[in-house]
Parts: structure tokens; C-alpha cells; sequence
């Protein structure tokens, strides 16, 4: 009785742990092109110069996805240490 309660527990955080979403926080920059993520909570917002988008984003099975002016742009996702890699790209955390 005991192993097949401690079993279900284990399933139970499994999908607890699996079901989380992942947030990324405060400005991602690539120190080459100077192009820059500020992300907080679902938000982020691209600044590219003069240029600056603000949207959602959700990152989900190796890609993450950004939402601006209700177009999705889909990009592979992956961390290294603090920093975060967009397609391939790698941001650094700053600020």
C-alpha cells in the first residue's frame, strides 16, 4: 500500500513539474548585433535599434514562441548558464 501511494505522489509531481511554465525576467541582450529581449512574466518586449515590439511569449517543448500584433513567430529556445539562446542566438542576461 505504501509503494503504490508513494508511486501515485510520484506521478502527481511528475505532471505537476512537466505542466509548469518557464519565465524568463529581466533584459537579454546579444552583445554583437545589440539587438535586445526585455522579457517580464508572459510579457517582452524587442528592441532592435529605433525599433521596439511589445507582446507575449510562451516557451514550450524546446521553441519559444512570440506573439506580436497577434503574429506567432516560432523559434528553437535553449539556456546556457544565464544566458538564453533564440534561434541559435545567444543573449546575454544583463541589467
Amino acid at each position: 500500500m505504501k509503494k503504490a501511494l508513494t508511486a501515485v505522489l510520484i506521478i502527481a509531481l511528475m505532471f505537476a513539474l512537466v505542466g509548469c511554465q518557464t519565465y524568463l525576467f529581466g533584459k537579454y541582450t546579444n552583445e554583437e548585433s545589440g539587438k535586445s529581449f526585455e522579457f517580464s512574466s508572459d510579457t517582452v518586449t524587442y528592441i532592435d535599434g529605433d525599433e521596439t515590439l511589445t507582446g507575449t511569449y510562451v516557451i514550450k517543448s524546446g521553441n519559444i514562441t512570440f506573439t506580436f500584433d497577434e503574429i506567432e513567430y516560432v523559434y528553437t529556445y535553449s539556456r546556457s548558464g544565464t544566458d538564453t539562446i533564440i534561434d541559435g542566438i545567444t543573449y546575454v542576461r544583463g541589467e
